[in-house]
């Protein structure tokens, strides 16, 4: 339970921020969740199950975390920052909009139903876009050196964010929907 808060209140949650070095084990979350945010909990070892209202989820600074659940369809924001424990995730729900991952080098590509996110090819990426098309955030950093431009953005991409990519020396014309670009520690970028 949540011993902090109030049962009746705790039914209508809608967003839940989690704090907390010694946390172990994320309480049973309630149905009606759709934000989610799990900060440097260091001893969280993995989330057991998602509700299926969430529509947000941000893990950050969680090294414990090694596998995260099935995503909920409705999920359209996932960022994962400074979790270098996780080794897959499941699949992308296709409402998928903004997608931040960072520092999270340990996602394996060859295990057999999950995606990469941490591309080693142009053609990984490009395979990417082409499974997420209402992709509308996107941000890229610490690539291999091997990956030297981007393809053709989706039409919905509205923000891209490249950082640590000294390799690139291009990129494709900019959607029509494009509103931000930002770009550090790239000094080889150009556009095409």
């Amino acid at each position: 339970g949540y011993p902090f808060l109030a049962r009746p209140l705790v039914a209508y949650l809608d967003h839940m921020l989690l704090v907390c070095l010694s946390l172990y084990s994320l309480p049973r979350l309630p149905n009606s969740l759709t934000d989610l945010e799990i900060k440097n909990c260091e001893g969280l070892t993995g989330i057991e199950r998602l509700p299926d209202s969430l529509t947000g989820l941000t893990i950050r600074s969680c090294p414990g975390i090694n596998i995260i659940p099935r995503l909920p369809r409705a999920l359209e924001l996932l960022k994962l920052e400074n979790c270098n424990s996780i080794k897959c995730l499941p699949d992308l729900p296709s409402s998928i909009k903004f997608l931040y991952v960072k520092d999270a080098q340990a996602l394996n590509s060859d295990l057999k139903g999950y995606k990469p996110m941490y591309f080693k090819t142009e053609e990984e990426i490009s395979a990417y876009f082409s499974e997420n098309p209402n992709l509308r955030y996107l941000a890229l950093s610490g690539c291999p050196p091997e990956i030297t431009g981007l393809p053709q953005l989706p039409s919905s991409l509205t923000a891209l964010r490249l950082g640590h990519l000294p390799n690139i020396t291009n990129f494709p014309e900019l959607p029509s929907s494009f509103r931000f670009l930002e770009v550090k520690n790239s000094l080889g970028v150009t556009r095409g």
